[in-house]
């Protein structure tokens, strides 16, 4: 297993909350998002530099889809930013997320290389990730580098009716969209335990957070397996913000349902020919045991 243990101090050119920089706290408030917004665009020289301190004190929600969408914008691009700046592997624990640097050039060539995400706090879990190496491939040396990120909280990904059942760990490389993987990324995620009280039914569901869309989460491009009681394994074609979620059954869509039927097929068939060789073994016994009355 490919192990980053070093804990590197900041340099000058990194700042010493992201929070001052992205959305975190300031997601809940447009005036504070906005300050995040436009200080991302320097990568918060000025907070560095103490010349331009920003306050933590966020309180309320972001007013629209466009503030979220400008929270998000900013948080990314400081994380780009702190992936693009490291020069070597290094964990970096902040107030409000911890991100893992990994410099990939010294790794095998192919495969995976298996990395442990950053524990923010006590109350994160420890989620283990298979980065697959072909998307370093055939890149310049600035390239090379993956960030492995674990937010404190998941207020923010909450959206309307969406049940999120482990930590929010986001996947970036720097200056590049990830995508169509032939060998997926993988990540087992601790997920909670649950009650169901009502008569529906669910299921665990690997998806992924849409920032360059309608900010939802969504599940094409991502394969769920229950590995245990208390550990799902998420399989998927590229890089971005990924959680378990919890699904009423009756919410999947039609993909889904048809994987579903397919199964319940199968299962009828091999269960009517099972009932015949029955029936028919029955039959043949008992002729047989006629023929020697």
């Amino acid at each position: 297993m490919f192990k980053t243990t070093k804990d590197a101090t900041l340099s000058p050119s990194l700042p010493t909350e992201l929070s001052t920089c992205t959305s975190r706290p300031c997601e809940f408030n447009t005036e504070c998002c906005n300050r995040a917004t436009e200080s991302s665009n320097t990568f918060c020289s000025k907070s560095v530099t103490g010349n331009d301190q920003k306050s933590n004190d966020c309180s309320g929600k972001p007013q629209n889809g466009g503030t979220s969408k400008a929270c998000d914008s900013a948080e990314t691009e400081a994380i780009h930013n702190i992936i693009n700046t490291t020069k070597q592997s290094m964990n970096c624990n902040f107030m409000d997320l911890a991100i893992n640097v990994v410099n990939m050039n010294s790794v095998p060539r192919h495969g995976h290389v298996q990395i442990t995400a950053p524990k923010v706090s006590n109350k994160t879990q420890s989620v283990q990730t298979w980065i697959p190496v072909e998307a370093f491939q055939n890149v310049s040396d600035d390239k090379q580098k993956v960030g492995i990120v674990t937010y404190n909280s998941i207020q923010q990904f909450n959206t309307k009716n969406v049940s999120i059942m482990s930590d929010v760990i986001r996947i970036e490389v720097f200056g590049r969209d990830i995508v169509n993987l032939t060998n997926p990324l993988i990540i087992h995620f601790p997920v909670n335990n649950y009650t169901n009280l009502s008569s529906n039914s669910y299921i665990y569901s690997c998806q992924y957070y849409d920032e360059k869309g309608n900010n939802t989460w969504k599940d094409d491009g991502c394969n769920t397996t229950q590995i245990s009681d208390d550990v799902v394994e998420c399989s998927c074609d590229h890089m971005t913000a990924f959680a378990v979620l919890l699904v009423e059954l009756e919410n999947f869509d039609g993909k889904h349902w048809e994987i579903l039927s397919y199964i319940s097929y199968v299962g009828c068939g091999l269960s009517a020919v099972f009932s015949a060789s029955s029936v028919l073994l029955f039959i043949f016994n008992r002729c047989c045991n006629l023929h020697y009355i």
